[in-house]
């Protein structure tokens, strides 16, 4: 989805969860004891009051979930992730360089 700052939460060396979905994220905080209350709480970029991922995307991440692991979404869903997908394309590419050639 790229639902993430470019360079903010994005910024980071290495990520060793990067390719679980929701789902699994929370399976493994579960295994690992993680409280309750960060289990329960809405993903949140805490951008304003009241403000979720879900409500800010259009869509739930077990559709996402659902989606990445079965290609199945109804076509609302599907939209909305493909066309996400698609915008934020840019955030999964290192930036481009400018390279004066003749300075080779």
């Amino acid at each position: 989805m790229g639902y993430f700052t470019k360079w903010g939460d994005g910024a980071y060396d290495i990520n060793p969860v990067a390719d679980l979905t929701v789902t699994e994220i929370y399976a493994f905080l579960r295994h690992l004891g993680a409280p309750e209350a960060i289990l329960t709480k809405a993903p949140s970029a805490a951008l304003f009051d009241g403000q979720t991922d879900e409500a800010e995307m259009g869509v739930t991440y077990a559709a996402i979930d659902r989606y990445l692991e079965t290609g199945e979404a109804n076509d609302a869903d599907k939209a909305i992730i493909e066309r996400m997908h698609k915008a934020t394309q840019h955030k999964r590419h290192m930036p481009l360089v400018y390279v004066d050639t003749e300075l080779l």
